[in-house]
C-alpha cells in the first residue's frame, strides 16, 4: 500500500470517530444547544436583585407572554420547584430591569478587539478564548469570536466538523483574496445567545500567502505597512460596531497573520504556562509585539495588554514557584487570577464541551474559571468611559471576595 493511500485510510477513520464524538455531544438534538442551567441564587446575582423579587418577575413576565415558559427540566418533578434558568430567561429579564452590561453608547464606547496570542502551540489560548466568550456572552454582552487557527479547534467547540461543515467561503479567507467586500458573509449564530462566530478550517492558511502575495505587490512602503498591520482590522471594522466585543483566537505562529492580528487588536491578553520552554515564548512574543510598534506600524497604542498563567497544576511545588516568579516579574502586567489544569475543562473538551456549557458546573472549576474571567472582563470594562461605575463596583466586588 503506498504512503498516499495509508493516510487516506487514516483520514477517513479519524474523521469518522470526529463525525460520531460530534454527534455524541448533538444528541438527543440535531443541532448543539446550550443544556447549561442558572440557579436561583446564581440568577439574583447576575442580576444584582434578591431571589424573592427575581422569582416573582420571572412570574410576572411569564403570565404576560414577555417570557419564554420553563421547560419540564427546568421544574423539579414531585415538588415543582424551579431547578434552574436558562439564559434566554436571564437575559429577558436584563431587559426587564434594564440592565446594560456592555458598551451604552457606540459613540462615546468602542467595541474592543481583543486578541488571545502565543507564539507557542499547547498554551491553553483557544481554551481561554472560548470560556472568556462564553463568560462575557452569559452576562449579556454581545460577543464576537473569530476563530484565526487552521486547526480550528474553537471552531469544533462550536458543534462543527472542520472541513466538512464548514467550507472555505465561510471562512476569512474570501474577504482576504478580495471576494468579499466586508466580513458580515462569515458571521453565523451560535446556541449561545449573544455569542457569534467567524469559523476557520484548513483554508486559513492560505491566508499566510494571500498576505505574501498583497504586501510584496504594494506599490508603496505606506501600502505595504498598511497590508501588513491592518488588513484584518478592515475586515472587522465592517461588523465590530455589532458587538461589545470581538475575541481573536490566535494561530500558533509567527508570520503575517500573526503580524497583522497584532496591527488589528485593541488589546492583548498572553497566555503564558509556567514553564522555561513556554517563557521563552512569552519573551519572544513581547519582542515582536515592541517590533510591529515600533516598525510596521508606528504610533499603535494598546489599550492593555496582560499576561495569563495558564495550565497551572497547582499541586506541583515548581509550578507554583514560577508562577510566582511570574507574577514578580510582570507585576500589573499579569492577571492577578491564574487558569489552572483541571480535568473538569478537559472531561468537556472531549464531548466538544467547555466547562461553562455543563447542565450544573461544578463549583470549584467554575470558580476557577469565573475568576480569571472576571478579571479580564475588568480590563475591558475600563476602555469604555461610560462604565467607570461598573469597573469601581467590580473591584469593590472582587477585594471583598480575596
Amino acid at each position: 500500500m503506498q504512503d498516499v493511500d495509508i493516510l487516506e485510510s487514516l483520514i477517513k477513520k479519524g474523521d469518522s470517530l470526529l463525525g460520531m464524538m460530534e454527534e455524541a455531544a448533538r444528541a438527543p438534538h440535531e443541532n448543539k444547544i446550550l443544556t447549561r442551567l442558572w440557579n436561583a441564587k446564581e440568577l439574583a446575582d447576575q442580576l444584582g436583585k434578591g431571589r424573592d423579587t427575581v422569582a416573582r418577575t420571572a412570574a410576572k413576565l411569564i403570565d404576560e407572554g414577555t417570557m419564554a415558559q420553563f421547560n419540564p427540566d427546568q421544574k423539579h418533578p414531585t415538588t415543582g420547584a424551579v431547578l434552574g434558568y436558562t439564559l434566554n430567561q436571564m437575559n429577558t429579564l436584563r431587559t426587564h430591569y434594564g440592565i446594560k452590561p456592555g458598551r451604552t453608547d457606540d459613540l462615546i464606547d468602542e467595541s474592543l478587539i481583543l486578541a488571545i496570542q502565543s507564539f507557542k502551540g499547547g498554551v491553553a489560548k483557544t481554551m481561554t478564548s472560548v470560556h472568556f466568550a462564553q463568560y462575557m456572552a452569559s452576562k449579556g454582552y454581545r460577543v464576537l469570536v473569530v476563530d484565526l487557527d487552521p486547526q480550528a479547534s474553537l471552531t469544533s467547540l462550536f458543534g462543527y466538523i472542520p472541513d466538512a461543515h464548514i467550507h472555505d467561503d465561510d471562512t476569512l479567507l474570501p474577504f482576504f483574496e478580495g471576494d468579499q467586500p466586508d466580513l458580515q458573509y462569515a458571521v453565523r449564530n451560535t446556541y449561545w445567545e449573544n455569542l457569534d462566530l467567524i469559523p476557520s478550517n484548513l483554508s486559513t492558511n492560505e491566508i499566510e500567502l494571500r498576505l505574501f502575495f498583497e504586501v510584496q505587490g504594494a506599490q508603496t512602503e505606506a501600502d505595504r505597512k498598511n497590508l501588513l498591520a491592518h488588513k484584518l482590522r478592515t475586515g472587522l471594522d465592517t461588523v465590530k460596531n455589532n458587538y461589545d466585543l470581538v475575541i481573536l483566537d490566535c494561530p500558533p505562529s509567527l508570520g503575517l497573520l500573526t503580524i497583522n492580528i497584532l496591527g488589528t487588536a485593541d488589546a492583548v491578553v498572553i497566555p503564558t504556562p509556567p514553564s522555561q520552554l513556554d517563557f521563552s515564548s512569552t519573551q519572544q512574543y513581547l519582542r515582536m509585539l515592541k517590533d510591529t510598534i515600533t516598525t510596521v506600524d508606528g504610533g499603535k497604542t494598546y489599550k492593555f495588554f496582560k499576561l495569563l498563567c495558564t495550565k497551572v497544576t497547582t499541586n506541583k511545588p515548581v509550578q507554583k514557584d514560577f508562577c510566582s516568579a511570574m507574577f514578580q516579574i510582570y507585576g500589573d502586567s499579569m492577571i492577578s487570577e491564574i487558569f489552572p489544569m483541571m480535568s473538569e475543562v478537559d472531561k468537556a473538551a472531549m464531548s466538544f464541551k467547555t466547562l461553562l456549557e455543563d447542565r450544573r458546573p461544578d463549583k470549584k472549576a467554575l470558580a476557577a474559571i469565573e475568576g480569571f474571567c472576571k478579571q479580564i472582563e475588568l480590563e475591558c470594562l475600563k476602555t469604555w468611559p461610560s462604565k467607570a461605575v461598573d469597573v469601581a463596583y467590580l473591584e469593590k466586588e472582587y477585594k471583598a471576595e480575596a
